[in-house]
């Protein structure tokens, strides 16, 4: 692993641990104004600890529809014409 990427997958965890307690406190503000039951705020803490990092998940490529017409441009010239 590069330099780059040996900073960037430490950068990747420290913004996962800052979103994982940023959403642990909301979700222990929501229980404490009562929008939460104790079952349901604990399976919430659950949930957000046991989740993965979303990172590397990403959407899928659109299908292009080749088949009727809708031709890919050539170049990125004809793109914008």
């Amino acid at each position: 692993m590069t330099v780059g990427r040996e900073n960037m997958a430490v950068l990747r965890r420290k913004e996962r641990a800052e979103f994982v307690l940023k959403q642990h406190t909301l979700l222990l503000e929501e229980f404490k104004l009562g929008i939460y039951t104790v079952e349901t705020y604990r399976k919430e803490v659950t949930k957000l600890e046991n989740s993965e990092s979303p990172t590397g998940s990403r959407a899928q490529s659109p299908t292009w529809d080749t088949e009727n017409g809708a031709d890919l441009p050539e170049d990125s010239d004809d793109i914008y014409a």
